[in-house]
């Protein structure tokens, strides 16, 4: 199936985008839309998007018949064109057990490790149990889930069985929409984050991790935590990691909370050495975000896309000293949400539902971005409503 951006009614004609300062988006379209399929293909979330060596854009996201349902699987959809069609690549639905176990499966998070040849990170939950919620909601702790990789040698057509990360010590891991990174010496990367298994009562056990492989991926045995906040009630979720064009650094941006106040804080940003051995202590950025994905622009010139629950929308930026500043003021809107109702409201929800129901209840979300070769950056994101979601697209000038 194929989709052309040009045919459809959310796409702007070059310059018609909102924008303020010295970022603008010059055009926007669609990467997919949910009501166009059969039922378990309405719903999208968890978006991710990779630029391969050879220029082609490939998106993935979970798709299911609703944000909570336990029919979620992967798909991967590709363009050739930057962004103005897309072809489905690849469909995960019906493919989701493990080891015979029946599972939800969510997006492919793609590296390209050689071209043609794809590592992708994704999450398995266990449902083998279909009436249990995937957050406990006495508890809120989640269901049984692993990492796992896949591997792809026809760029994503076709995909291998599905290899379990271990990540012993750590309980309830995922990757958050990560793909792995290859740093200098050929080492890959694997960041992901924790919480609490599904009967546990205490405190969430929630920290950022990042997980080491010297062999392509077969085995992950080392690993270290780049941030901790010294009140265990402030979590930093959702790392995204940009490396430095020449040095090689690392610098990493998360999405902070407190579970104690149900609040989000301003996102932090943290620096690494290029083996991702080191980190700064974190430092706040003076946004409020989720989902804050630095791109890497030549320099020390970052942009990045992220989640703002107050405005509400996807918002684009830039900063000229590695993340270190962001010009608020100067930022682009990529996407105008509507303000959420109840406990999805920036003041969010108890721990105990925010993940499972507050998250959940989200209608956008997810934003990736990438570099293309003439200086603009595409982003991606997912939504709309309860019944049928997009995926979106909007390429911005920096």
């Amino acid at each position: 199936m194929r989709w052309s951006a040009l045919c459809l009614r959310h796409i702007e004609s070059e310059g018609g985008g909102p924008s303020l300062g010295s970022v603008r988006v010059v055009a926007t379209g669609l990467v997919y839309d949910g009501r166009a399929h059969p039922s378990y293909g309405r719903v999208c979330r968890r978006t991710t998007l990779t630029r391969t060596a050879d220029g082609t854009l490939l998106v993935s996201f979970r798709r299911g018949s609703d944000q909570r349902s336990t029919d979620g699987h992967p798909v991967l959809l590709a363009s050739n064109d930057e962004g103005l069609t897309w072809t489905m690549r690849y469909d995960g639905y019906g493919r989701t057990d493990l080891a015979g176990v029946r599972g939800e499966m969510l997006a492919l998070c793609v590296m390209e490790q050689t071209p043609g040849t794809l590592l992708a990170t994704s999450l398995w939950i266990d449902r083998s149990d279909p009436s249990l919620p995937f957050q406990n909601p006495v508890t809120g702790g989640f269901l049984p889930m692993r990492i796992v990789h896949l591997r792809s040698r026809d760029g994503g057509r076709s995909w291998d069985e599905p290899r379990v990360m271990e990540t012993v010590p750590h309980v309830a891991a995922t990757p958050e929409t990560n793909a792995a990174l290859r740093l200098d010496g050929g080492v890959l990367v694997q960041p992901y984050g924790t919480w609490k298994e599904y009967g546990d009562p205490g405190i969430p056990h929630s920290r950022p991790y990042l997980r080491f492989s010297r062999d392509e991926g077969a085995t992950w045995p080392e690993w270290v935590r780049p941030a901790e906040h010294p009140e265990p009630t402030v979590l930093y979720w959702d790392q995204r990691i940009a490396v430095h064009p020449v040095t090689r650094r690392l610098v990493s941006v998360f999405w902070t909370r407190d579970i104690r106040a149900e609040r989000d804080l301003d996102a932090h940003v943290a620096w690494g050495s290029p083996d991702a051995r080191t980190w700064t202590e974190p430092v706040p950025i003076g946004i409020r975000a989720q989902y804050f994905q630095p791109v890497a622009l030549g320099g020390d010139r970052l942009a990045a896309v992220w989640v703002d629950r107050e405005v509400p929308g996807v918002l684009a930026a830039r900063s000229d000293d590695f993340g270190r500043t962001w010009d608020r003021s100067a930022a682009a809107v990529l996407y105008e949400g509507r303000p959420p109702d109840g406990p999805a409201a920036p003041g969010g929800g108890a721990a105990s539902t925010f993940i499972g129901t507050t998250i959940a209840g989200y209608q956008f979300g997810h934003p990736r971005a990438v570099l293309l070769p003439g200086g603009d950056l595409l982003a991606v994101w997912y939504a709309g409503s309860e019944r049928a979601m997009e995926v979106r697209w909007a390429r911005v000038a920096l």
